[in-house]
């Protein structure tokens, strides 16, 4: 997990812990099969968590509502 800098929001701290629990059961899923019917989407979906983590893009509330639809999640999840 990233280190929080003194001052920083706890949030991304939040939101990085929810990321890597949806990367882990999208893999878990997915597994090592290229040829996956999900495995295109753990692909778009490692490059968005990417850029969220290093803070170059947010979730939107579209995203979020079609990520916890996909995954039978509260977009809450999404968004901190």
């Amino acid at each position: 997990m990233p280190r929080v800098r003194d001052g920083e929001d706890q949030r991304s701290a939040r939101q990085y812990q929810r990321a890597i629990r949806l990367m882990n059961a999208l893999l878990d899923v997915v597994g090592a099969d290229e040829r996956h019917p999900l495995a295109g989407l753990l692909d778009v979906l490692a490059d968005l968590v990417s850029a969220i983590l290093n803070g170059k893009r947010a979730i939107n509330a579209r995203q979020a509502s079609t990520l916890a639809s996909r995954f039978g999640v509260s977009a809450a999840v999404f968004i901190a």
